[in-house]
């Protein structure tokens, strides 16, 4: 169904029926229209939306403890946001999913179709050569159509929040800007956002990563063939193997996969609208990397929770940092002497909010330190938690050039 905002009032979302359009939604900023325009287009439930995207009672995504400046208001309008882009990607992951089920029920039917003839045998084993050979090449076209309808679904998705996220960014600092204060700011150029798609992830571009994985699936899905020959099983069992070794290998790793790369746009597009508001001239003059506080996150994000790098830094050091991580980074904005204002100018109530500091929440170790024994002995397993305990071992000693150390190479066993 297609979704537009409203030329004349751009706060309200509107819905074509037949040839007329008509109004779906208004809010009170255009931000908040356009994410629901957004999200409607790469089909998140209302029920999703109306408890998540739009609530202003949306708790954070991790316990920390903020103070009011600024950079802290930013870090904490960017933890309520990224919860409504884990929405909009679960809505883009729910799609994926639907393509390999398609193709799977597609499978399914070949085989029955096998199954249902007169002349055809139920024991697989006794099928004739040329008939399974057949029915592999159809059921890897099957699989194919799958993967065309994910990765659309991807670069759709995709595209649409890199546009999104940047205006998002400078959006969220001009509206927390301290009241009377106006901020020279710029939005990235277009151009440059759609080059950002086509940025590699991990050195492997995510349509490389989908041929990879249509590869794998084609052998298991021969090797379950074999299998099902070998053993002389029948139709049922023939369904059973593949069905787990499409779930298994392409559905699974493709939601991997659109996960992964909706965090590394969203997180790149943020940083393009930070650096065309850096340098001499702009008004941010860093980024913070945050993480989720749980026990999913994993030892080197936990390094990484709270560390700060200029607007320009390579991706490469910003996350994610691995498939499926959850990290995200905040911008930290110039104190008004960097921006060259007499804080004893502006009135008392706007003095303290342009500090300059980076955000000082709850850092991953500080609240790892705070947890019960068994969280801690769950997280790190038993020796790394025996190592931790006894002082003899950080977090971040757990953690080289962005890999987890092995047990054996922790420096306190050397």
């Amino acid at each position: 169904m297609p979704y537009r905002l409203n030329p004349d009032r751009p706060v309200c979302v509107q819905v074509k029926h037949g040839d007329r359009w008509q109004k779906a939604k208004c809010h009170p900023t255009r931000s908040r229209a356009r994410a629901h325009l957004t999200a409607l287009r790469i089909n998140v439930p209302e029920s999703v939306l109306a408890e998540s995207v739009f609530s202003s009672k949306t708790p954070p995504r991790s316990r920390r403890k903020l103070g009011r400046s600024i950079n802290d208001r930013l870090m904490d309008a960017n933890l309520r946001h990224r919860h409504a882009l884990l929405m909009t990607e679960n809505g883009i992951a729910a799609k994926v999913a639907k393509a390999y089920e398609e193709a799977l029920e597609e499978i399914e039917k070949q085989l029955n179709r096998i199954a249902s003839r007169e002349d055809a045998l139920t024991n697989l084993g006794r099928v004739r050569r040329n008939r399974l050979l057949a029915l592999q090449a159809r059921i890897g076209e099957a699989l194919q159509i799958g993967d065309a309808a994910a990765q659309k679904a991807v670069a759709d998705g995709v595209t649409e929040i890199a546009m999104v996220e940047a205006n998002y960014q400078t959006a969220l600092i001009a509206r927390l800007a301290p009241a009377g204060i106006t901020l020279d700011l710029v939005g990235p150029d277009e151009a440059l956002l759609r080059r950002i798609l086509e940025e590699p992830l991990g050195g492997e571009h995510y349509a490389n990563r989908f041929r990879k994985n249509h590869r794998g699936t084609l052998r298991a899905i021969r090797q379950a063939l074999a299998e099902t020959v070998a053993l002389g099983e029948g139709v049922d069992a023939a369904a059973y193997r593949l069905r787990r070794a499409v779930t298994k290998l392409s559905k699974n790793r493709a939601i991997t996969i659109v996960r992964s790369e909706i965090q590394r746009v969203a997180n790149r597009a943020a940083q393009e609208a930070y650096v065309a508001n850096a340098g001499p001239t702009g008004v941010v003059k860093g980024i913070a990397v945050v993480e989720t506080l749980d026990g999913r996150t994993c030892l080197v994000c936990m390094a990484k929770d709270g560390q700060t790098f200029p607007p320009g830094e390579r991706p490469s050091s910003l996350p994610p940092y691995h498939a499926n991580c959850r990290g995200f980074i905040t911008p930290v904005l110039k104190s008004w002497e960097e921006l060259g204002i007499d804080r004893r100018e502006l009135p008392a109530s706007t003095r303290a909010s342009m500090n300059g500091q980076v955000p000082q929440p709850v850092t991953y170790p500080d609240w790892f330190a705070d947890q019960d024994a068994a969280f801690q002995r769950e997280v790190l397993g038993v020796t790394r938690y025996q190592l931790y305990r006894s002082g003899d071992l950080k977090l971040t000693d757990m953690v080289k050039n962005g890999r987890i150390l092995p047990v054996s190479a922790l420096p306190s066993l050397n």
